[in-house]
């Protein structure tokens, strides 16, 4: 049910090659020692994974960031993503889930929706991104419906 700090961590490096940051600053390792419990261990995966969030939030900090979490199934994959807490500049996090039992923060605003045919799913992609202009240009719109698909059309 929970992340693993190895798994965020290739999470980030993806983030960082696609703003355009070296991608080895999400290297570091959890060492776990012989005699550490299962909640020693639970407890070294949590704190390198907020260390990490701390650090791409301070990477992502004066970007306009839209980040999508497709599918999520668990509140605690939603929050190890919200990089906007510490953010100063726009950060919009949009999730989709089957789950209905997902509690949101103050600040969201719940959608439920049917699921899209693909041209609608492009269209609230761009209303919801924050980009501003409601017509995108092609390759906008290209890139909105490879992402489109990649989420499950």
């Amino acid at each position: 049910r929970h992340i693993t700090y190895n798994l965020y961590a290739e999470c980030m490096r993806k983030l960082c090659h696609q703003i355009g940051a070296p991608t080895d600053l999400f290297h570091e390792e959890i060492y776990f020692l012989p005699d550490d419990t299962d909640l020693m261990k639970a407890a070294k995966n949590l704190e390198a994974i907020e260390q990490a969030k701390t650090k791409m939030a301070r990477l992502l900090n004066g970007l306009k960031v839209f980040l999508v979490l497709d599918d999520v199934w668990f509140s605690e994959s939603v929050e190890i993503f919200n990089f906007g807490e510490e953010m100063e500049s726009s950060f919009t996090l949009l999730i989709t889930t089957r789950t209905l039992d997902m509690f949101p923060s103050t600040q969201a605003c719940w959608v439920d929706i049917p699921l899209l045919r693909p041209h609608d799913a492009v269209s609230y992609f761009f209303l919801e991104s924050g980009r501003g202009d409601p017509l995108p240009t092609d390759e906008e719109f290209h890139t909105a419906t490879k992402i489109v698909q990649k989420c499950g059309f």
